[in-house]
C-alpha cells in the first residue's frame, strides 16, 4: 500500500470511529434530555406543593384531611381514625391514598 493510500485508510478509520461516537453521543443526549425533563417536572412539582401548602386545611369541618393526597394530587381526602391495639398507637389513615400518620 503506498502512503497516500495508507493516510486515507486511516482518515476513513478515524471518520468511522467519529460516526460511532456520534451515535453514541446521541443517545447520551436522549438520555439527557430525559433526565431533564424529569428533573424539570419535580422542580415544577416542588413549586406546586409549596403552593398548595399555602391553602392546606388541616381540618375541614369535622374531617381531618390527608396531607399527601393535597399536596401531592391537588385532592381533599379524608382520614380515618384507626384504633389502636395493645401495642400501638391510635393512627389516621387516608381513605383514598392509604397514608397512614399517628398523631
Amino acid at each position: 500500500m503506498d502512503i497516500a493510500s495508507s493516510v486515507r485508510h486511516a482518515a476513513n478509520e478515524l471518520a468511522q470511529a467519529a460516526q460511532h461516537r456520534a451515535a453514541s453521543l446521541k443517545r447520551e443526549i436522549v438520555a439527557l434530555e430525559e433526565q431533564l425533563a424529569e428533573k424539570n417536572a419535580a422542580l415544577q412539582f416542588s413549586h406546586e406543593a409549596h403552593d398548595r401548602l399555602l391553602n392546606f386545611q388541616p381540618k375541614i369541618g369535622s374531617d381531618y384531611q390527608c396531607p399527601r393526597c393535597w399536596i401531592e394530587d391537588d385532592m381533599r381526602a379524608a382520614l380515618r381514625a384507626i384504633p389502636a391495639d395493645a401495642n400501638d398507637k391510635d393512627r389516621l389513615a387516608c381513605e383514598r391514598c392509604g397514608n397512614q400518620l399517628t398523631p
